[in-house]
């Protein structure tokens, strides 16, 4: 039976023999490592906390195919060991929090919560960021030796950055990322949170006191204060600009001056008669001279018509 192959190793045979003890002094004596903040990794504590009575079927035990899949895995490290023997082993199987070896991939659980807030890439890493609490790794340098469920990191509420980028990476797939997991290496101020040279994110209270309105010349009584004038009602300072003449300065000068009104008005009578009867001589005189250009048009097609 496949299962046979592969058993369940107990709590006790994972756990390494010095666990938060990754850095070591020049005396020989083992220091854990802290973060700025003095958080140092308690995986292992809480690991050692879980009770097994508590967890289902799915953490306490692999089914038939995880453990075929298991025997496939330990076959391909195997061979993986024999053709890279100066590589550092790969983190294929770790534990999960009840001491079962898990294939890694499987530890990713997609996850769809229902909260929209939450179908961002971003509102989802401040989620992880804000509710999970950052732990360094025992082993800066290396892959660590368990890798608890995403349902472990919330039910504890804490972890180190592989349980965190796996709980996110549930997230993602959830909400239809394409998201993976991946193990590189990060800066130290990184790691441990040494955010003294980062830009600092305040936003300033509601109730904050302004220092320059209590503490200024106006406030102290230095400098006469400064009197705002107000507009009387129904008064605006913005008028429009009066409509330009519509006089044409071309046809001025040739207007007749006239003394009284009267003159002006009987010479304006006149000048509009005189146009009438202009306009009428050219017009009778248009009609005769197309009266003889159609005689003279009919009198040559006829001409031409007889010969």
């Amino acid at each position: 039976m496949p299962w046979a192959l592969v058993p369940a190793h107990p709590l006790r045979s994972f756990r390494p023999p010095a666990p938060n003890m990754a850095v070591r002094s020049d005396a020989g004596a083992e220091v854990p490592v802290f973060t700025s903040d003095g958080t140092r990794s308690t995986k292992y504590e809480r690991i050692a906390a879980v009770s097994r009575t508590a967890l289902g079927a799915a953490f306490t035990s692999n089914s038939t195919k995880e453990a075929l899949l298991l025997q496939y895995v330990r076959h391909f490290e195997a061979q993986f060991t024999q053709l890279y023997p100066n590589r550092r082993p790969l983190l294929l199987c770790p534990a999960n929090e009840a001491g079962v070896p898990k294939f890694v991939c499987t530890t990713l659980r997609p996850t769809l919560l229902p909260f929209k807030e939450l179908y961002d890439l971003g509102a989802a890493a401040r989620f992880v960021a804000a509710y999970i609490h950052y732990e360094p790794l025992d082993e800066p340098c290396a892959v660590p030796e368990y890798l608890p469920s995403p349902f472990f990191t919330l039910q504890t509420r804490a972890g180190d950055a592989f349980d965190m980028a796996t709980l996110l990476a549930s997230y993602l797939l959830g909400a239809g990322f394409d998201a993976y997991v991946v193990c590189g290496t990060a800066p130290r101020w990184i790691t441990l949170r040494q955010e003294d040279r980062s830009k600092c994110e305040w936003t300033p209270p509601a109730d904050l006191i302004d220092r320059d309105k209590h503490t200024g010349p106006a406030a102290l009584g230095l400098a006469p204060p400064t009197e705002v004038t107000s507009e009387p009602a129904g008064v605006s300072r913005y008028r429009l600009p009066p409509p330009p003449a519509l006089t044409s300065s071309f046809a001025a000068p040739a207007r007749p001056n006239a003394s009284t009104p009267s003159n002006e008005s009987k010479a304006e009578g006149k000048g509009a008669e005189s146009d009438d009867e202009t306009s009428d001589q050219e017009i009778e005189r248009l009609r005769r001279e197309t009266r003889a250009r159609r005689a003279e048009a009919e009198a040559m097609r006829a001409r031409a018509v007889g010969g």
